[in-house]
């Protein structure tokens, strides 16, 4: 269970055998929200506000979606960047051990505590330590962003759809280069 705004949200997390992943909020009770009406889609509801930070393990969303659910910052770092000694893999290739915050600065301060080499865990002994706070204040004028083409994202939400190209529009307006980028093969081929 799950706080979004003043809604507790029961959601349902099938990961299926072809690395699909499908996400399923169902409302099941209004909860008063904290001090405060319902907040706006996006906006940390009453839950992220109980702890200032976690770690999760993703290999095909469990940080990402859950973050994204209740409106808080899910990152899934590169693989070999944070140890996953003692947890229990499911792909040596696609798990990764990630921050769960309230916002973005806050996960580089925890993924700048996790992450680095590590004697248990092979992976990371060619990753040296990271400073990931450095450098958040940096302009992104001339960064690149990739997009998938829309007939790779799959069936989205119209309004979900408008937020991306508003959030892309934003980083267009900070001189950040977004380029479209079809993968060669449908995520059902790469199962």
């Amino acid at each position: 269970f799950s706080f979004l705004g003043g809604l507790l949200v029961a959601v349902e997390l099938n990961a299926r055998p072809r690395l699909e992943l499908s996400v399923k909020p169902a409302v099941v009770a209004r909860v008063p929200p904290l001090k405060r009406t319902l907040p706006a889609v996006g906006e940390p509801g009453p839950v992220p506000r109980l702890a200032p930070a976690a770690i999760g393990s993703d290999t095909g969303g469990s940080v990402r979606a859950p973050a994204a659910l209740c409106g808080i910052v899910g990152l899934k770092t590169t693989v070999g960047r944070v140890s996953n000694c003692g947890t229990l893999r499911l792909s040596g290739t696609l798990d990764t051990i990630g921050p769960i915050t309230r916002d973005v600065e806050d996960a580089a301060l925890l993924l700048s505590v996790l992450a680095g080499p590590d004697a248990d865990d092979p992976q990371t002994l060619l990753r040296p330590a990271v400073d990931a706070v450095r450098g958040l204040d940096r302009p992104v004028a001339g960064l690149r962003v990739a997009v998938l083409p829309a007939e790779q994202l799959g069936e989205v939400d119209a309004e979900v759809a408008q937020g991306f190209e508003a959030a892309l529009d934003v980083l267009r307006g900070l001189g950040v280069r977004i380029d479209t980028l079809a993968l060669p093969l449908g995520m059902p081929a790469l199962a």
